[in-house]
């Protein structure tokens, strides 16, 4: 009889708690939906920058993320999780490219229609995000809404060739023979030669010279190895 008790015991604990433990996933979860976004982007800020991106990136999510929970204020929607699918997002893309004075910023470049380039900037920005929320198992991969979302087109820009004479008055107006004249030369011949960005330049230190194989380590943002030249 007091094995059958004990059993029985045993049977009504564990539904016991296994009642608790269903009830606490269900809390869970409501709570992941219900978490605001505002929340989530601060905490998606501090991941970027503990992974090393730069300021400028940093900024560059903080601004355009931020602009996009505006939109999504402007228009009463929830600044939730579950309220984003693709055609929020598409919306909001749409918004960023057929909208003139948009943010109600009053800037001269928020007056006149941005090109593809802006609008593929937003939908990187977003796509970080959704994709840091599936990280983090906020969001599940298969609904994660950027997906439906092909990267917008940006237009290839063709760089024209500096004339040779534009080269030619850029050195001319420097010294050689001079420590000052000398390096700017050095500066103009490198930026033409190998192409790299000028921040790239300026980072330059004389450990990243190998004057034996005339190679040149490049940094990128970061500080990340970005290459040889």
């Amino acid at each position: 009889m007091n094995q059958e008790l004990s059993v029985f015991s045993r049977h009504v604990l564990n539904k016991q708690q296994r009642a608790r433990f269903g009830n606490s996933e269900m809390k869970m979860a409501k709570r992941k939906h219900k978490a605001n976004l505002e929340e989530f982007l601060d905490h998606f800020l501090s991941a970027k920058e503990v992974e090393g991106k730069s300021p400028a990136t940093l900024s560059f999510y903080r601004q355009n993320l931020e602009r996009f929970l505006w939109w999504l204020k402007v228009n009463s929607t929830p600044l939730r999780i579950n309220s984003m699918d693709a055609n929020l997002l598409r919306s909001f893309l749409l918004y960023v490219k057929i909208t003139p004075n948009r943010w109600a910023i009053g800037s001269t470049s928020s007056k006149r229609l941005p090109s593809m380039a802006t609008v593929d900037a937003y939908w990187r920005s977003l796509q970080a995000f959704l994709s840091w929320l599936v990280i983090e198992g906020q969001l599940k991969p298969e609904t994660n809404p950027i997906k439906k979302l092909p990267r917008p087109k940006v237009p290839k820009k063709i760089v024209q060739d500096i004339p040779l004479y534009l080269i030619g008055q850029a050195l001319d107006q420097w010294d050689p023979v001079t420590l000052t004249g000398a390096r700017n030369i050095a500066i103009i011949l490198v930026l033409l030669d190998t192409g790299i960005r000028l921040s790239e330049c300026a980072g330059l230190t004389i450990d990243d010279i190998n004057l034996e194989s005339g190679l040149i380590e490049v940094w990128g943002k970061g500080r990340s190895n970005a290459g040889y030249v």
